[in-house]
């Protein structure tokens, strides 16, 4: 056992001892990049999807998506069915957008300071994958999750905000947004 840990005191020692009688030393290596960061804004015009190959839905821009799965879902029973739900923060507001097909109605309430629910009576979700959550608390913005729950009385999405701030909300065809102040 003293052998083992002699020798392994030995090679420990040895590369140190090598540099030194080298003169070898390491230099610090920085780091330096020279290209621009890309802001994690969006633009009313949208270039920010374009340049960046986004497939998802954009009001205004792209109203189904190039997602194949998505594109190959039915459309459902005739009900209101709840096909995207989309986060834009924009320089001045966030922007939590809703696209729903079919004839619906829907309320929008803010149970208590950090959270606003937009709810859609009988309103199915078109995919599991459309009740998964969006984390965006990385992004300028106070809107910090989002959660979509669908009930047999219809679907709920669940904004959760980093701090009480206002908000506005209204129906453009089949889209509900809700805009929120920085």
């Amino acid at each position: 056992m003293e052998k083992i840990s002699y020798i392994v005191a030995i090679l420990g020692f040895f590369p140190q001892a090598f540099a030194q009688e080298t003169g070898k030393k390491e230099e610090p290596k920085a780091e330096v990049t020279t290209e621009e960061t890309k802001p994690n804004i969006a633009d009313e015009g949208g270039k920010i999807y374009v340049e960046r190959g986004y497939k998802g839905v954009v009001p205004g821009l792209q109203d189904k998506p190039k997602v194949e799965s998505k594109a190959k879902q039915a459309g459902g029973d005739g009900g209101p069915v709840l096909e995207w739900v989309g986060f834009q923060p924009f320089e001045q507001y966030s922007r939590v957008f809703l696209k729903v097909s079919g004839k619906f109605t829907f309320t929008v309430a803010k149970p208590n300071p950090n959270k606003i629910v937009v709810s859609i009576p009988s309103c199915k979700v078109q995919t599991p994958n459309d009740e998964r959550f969006l984390i965006t608390k990385a992004f300028p913005s106070q809107v910090d999750s989002i959660f979509t729950r669908q009930s047999q009385d219809g679907t709920t999405v669940e904004i959760y905000l980093k701090k009480n701030t206002t908000y506005l909300y209204k129906q453009e065809g089949g889209y509900i947004f809700v805009d929120i102040s920085l």
